[in-house]
């Protein structure tokens, strides 16, 4: 996922529904790649929340900014538009917003973005 931020991304099916999670704060739209990759668009309004996660997932920070910990004793990252970051396999993470809206594309390590 590196290179500058993708303005569109061509080629590819859409789930209709979107995943809906923490009361409708977070939403995430799955993009499906005509070579198989799945490529997710998340929207994240303030608040704090924990993600589990069973792929390891590489994230891109469309707009916005916020804090990402990874496990439950690491320290908080700041990132911003252009920023990105790795969730290994199989662990947890907390992103915290403070204002505004985060945008974010995610895909497993084996897609590109």
């Amino acid at each position: 996922m590196g290179g500058p931020i993708p303005d569109r991304i061509d080629n590819v099916s859409v789930t209709c529904k979107a995943q809906v999670y923490f009361d409708g704060r977070v939403v995430v739209h799955q993009l499906l790649t005509a070579d198989g990759d799945r490529i997710e668009l998340w929207a994240i309004q303030p608040g704090e929340y924990r993600f589990g996660n069973d792929l390891a997932q590489r994230f891109r920070t469309i707009a916005g900014r916020f804090r990402i910990r990874r496990g439950e004793d690491a320290s908080w990252t700041c990132c911003g538009p252009g920023d990105c970051f790795h969730v290994p396999t199989a662990s947890s993470y907390h992103v915290q917003v403070k204002e505004g809206l985060v945008e974010l594309i995610a895909s497993s390590d084996e897609g590109q973005v």
